[in-house]
């Protein structure tokens, strides 16, 4: 998962100090829905 999350925010365009947590726990989300 938390592959997934460092590929999301690089694909955001963000850097990992602009997101809040809500974002992180939205992609950390993301990723359990995937299956990963």
């Amino acid at each position: 998962r938390f592959n997934y999350i460092e590929e999301a925010v690089k694909d955001s365009g963000h850097s990992w100090s602009e997101l809040s947590l809500e974002e992180l726990d939205y992609y950390w989300n993301q990723a359990k829905e995937k299956g990963l």
